[in-house]
């Protein structure tokens, strides 16, 4: 299969496209510096809950309504809220470009605080806090986290069931103008002409206009927030490396919870992979591993960012301490 080597174009500080011209759709993602590290520590999960509710649909337009008239126009929309960041994205075809953009600002601009939103939000989040609370190999993650990590990094994102049932309406609507002033980036990936690029940048300018702030970069600003070095790494020449290697299924117990242990220990600053691949020999810009346990079978993926000019090295490397296990 032939390669291709991504070419991101950075037209302002918080402004990247990349054009791609063999997509037949484009793809555009705006990302707030507002995830749910801002929540005050009593109310976890506001901003997450917040985010979500707002932006299911405008205000007296239903939810399934609202979505089905995007779906057939040819416009999917899906929102990403995290710890750090929260990412509104639509993937739409060339035509419609400029009825999703209008889509977009509409959500942004006039949110949908409803009860019936809200509602079914809630349910959502306390379900998929139930269920990391009942499965094994989540509840040691979270063991881990609890017990190994320093705030903010210590806390779920989706917060605490007790406080999201708690969450209000009126706690929304007031929270909403925090999220909505944050800073933000907007990045485009396909085949952009010169006026879809205009089009674009108004939707840039717009968000500002709504009081929020450009961010440098596209990418998620831990590095940032964190106070470690801020460089935009798109100005660096760097590869990505992922390996993935057999693993126990989640119905397997004992081998679950090993291999879970295993995943934290090849993540850690003290790892092996860290101290060999990063300290060592300097391969590496970050580098750990993740287990994944499905019910067939699982998957143990170790990965790193390397220098271009290094990659066929480090992963040389990178699969020498993997076969050392």
């Amino acid at each position: 299969m032939e390669k291709r080597l991504l070419n991101p174009e950075k037209l302002a500080d918080n402004f990247i496209i990349e054009r791609r011209r063999d997509l037949p759709l484009i793809s555009i993602s705006i990302r707030f510096l507002s995830g749910s590290l801002k929540d005050p520590e009593e109310k976890l999960g506001l901003t997450r809950l917040t985010w979500l509710t707002a932006l299911r649909s405008p205000k007296k337009v239903p939810y399934e309504k609202f979505h089905e008239a995007l779906e057939s126009r040819g416009i999917n929309l899906s929102l990403s809220p995290g710890k750090e960041t929260f990412e509104l994205k639509i993937s739409l075809l060339r035509d419609n470009l400029r009825e999703g953009i209008e889509k977009v600002k509409l959500l942004l601009v006039d949110p949908g605080f409803r009860e019936d939103n809200l509602d079914e939000v809630k349910r959502t989040t306390i379900a998929s806090i139930r269920a990391i609370r009942d499965d094994l190999n989540s509840t040691l993650r979270e063991l881990i986290r609890e017990t190994a990590l320093l705030p903010p990094y210590s806390h779920s994102s989706l917060g605490k069931e007790e406080i999201i049932s708690e969450l209000s309406v009126e706690e929304a609507t007031a929270w909403y103008p925090k999220l909505i002033s944050s800073n933000f980036s907007v990045s485009a990936v396909g085949d952009i002409s010169s006026g879809e690029l205009e089009d674009l940048a108004r939707l840039r300018e717009f968000i500002s206009e709504l009081g929020a702030t450009p961010k440098p970069g596209s990418l998620p600003p831990a590095k940032f927030r964190a106070g470690a070095r801020g460089e935009d790494k798109l100005n660096k020449l760097q590869a990505g490396i992922g390996v993935s290697f057999p693993a126990p299924p989640i119905n397997d117990i004992k081998g679950s919870i090993s291999f879970g242990v295993l995943q934290r220990i090849l993540s850690s600053m003290s790892s092996r992979l860290f101290m060999e691949l990063r300290e060592k020999l300097s391969l590496a810009y970050s580098v750990g591993a993740t287990y994944t346990p499905y019910f067939g079978t699982g998957l143990l993926t170790a990965y790193m960012t390397t220098a271009k000019d290094k990659k066929e090295f480090a992963l040389e490397k990178l699969l020498e301490e993997m076969k050392r296990l």
